[in-house]
């Protein structure tokens, strides 16, 4: 499954991963710093608040691509995209 992501608006972008088994389910946002100066991404997985990846990229492109590389990191194999 590739990771679906929605906007509310120019500033927020949320998505959400789940591998074929509903094992794991992932929730991913990006969102805009204050000042408009770089982007805040972070990973979490459903029931564990707590375990968490963060980071920060300079624009809303390269943030979604990190919070997919840290997403790829609980997907057995280390991969985002279509389950085979």
């Amino acid at each position: 499954m590739i990771v679906s992501w929605d906007k509310t608006s120019d500033r927020i972008w949320f998505g959400r991963w789940g591998d074929a088994n509903a094992t794991i389910l992932l929730y991913l946002v990006a969102e805009i710093l204050p000042g408009g100066k770089g982007w805040d991404w972070s990973v979490w997985r459903s029931g564990e608040p707590a375990i968490l990846k963060r980071g920060i990229a300079p624009s809303a492109k390269l943030a979604v691509a990190a919070a997919e590389a840290a997403a790829a990191d609980w997907r057995p194999g280390g991969t985002i995209g279509p389950d085979e």
